[in-house]
């Protein structure tokens, strides 16, 4: 009897010193989230809405360079946007008639220079809600005065309906 003590004892304390799996990822510690910009000329992460002065009302968004002829991510003192994804925006920004796009969010151009649609901006098709997948958006079209009239390529992925 005091051998068979002696084992369930020894077992017992065996398995006290393998840790459950999920008890040993509950202890490691997640690495913390670093907003990082996507392109070299951008001051925030607009997919995120991070990088920006929130205390003074500050928001993330891709905007375009027509000097430079490049897209970057900049933070903007303007009332953040209201338009949802599908919603009618305006590439160029001329606000508030029609609305900026939600922080997060991206207006494509899929006509003239003044046409855009709102949509969310993307890494993976996980990002996106189902029936839609991450992917490119077509070239920026910009005005003939704007970068000799030469479309430039979107620098950020949005999802799309498939």
């Amino acid at each position: 009897m005091r051998h068979f003590l002696t084992i369930c004892a020894c077992l017992a304390l065996l398995s006290c010193d393998e840790k459950n799996p999920s008890f040993q990822d509950a202890e490691e510690e997640e690495e913390p989230f670093v907003c990082t910009p996507s392109t070299p000329h951008s001051d925030c992460n607009a997919q995120y809405n991070c990088g920006c002065d929130t205390g003074m009302g500050e928001w993330c968004k891709w905007m375009f360079s027509a000097t430079g002829c490049y897209f970057y991510e900049g933070c903007t003192p303007a009332a953040e946007g209201t338009g949802r994804p599908g919603e009618p925006c305006d590439p160029q920004w001329h606000y508030p008639d029609p609305p900026l796009c939600l922080p997060g969010h991206v207006c494509v151009q899929y006509g003239l220079p003044e046409t855009g649609v709102c949509a969310r901006l993307c890494e993976t098709s996980a990002d996106c809600s189902a029936g839609s997948e991450c992917g490119s958006p077509a070239d920026y079209i910009v005005p003939s005065d704007v970068c000799g009239g030469t479309p430039v390529p979107q620098p950020y992925d949005i999802c799309s309906w498939i």
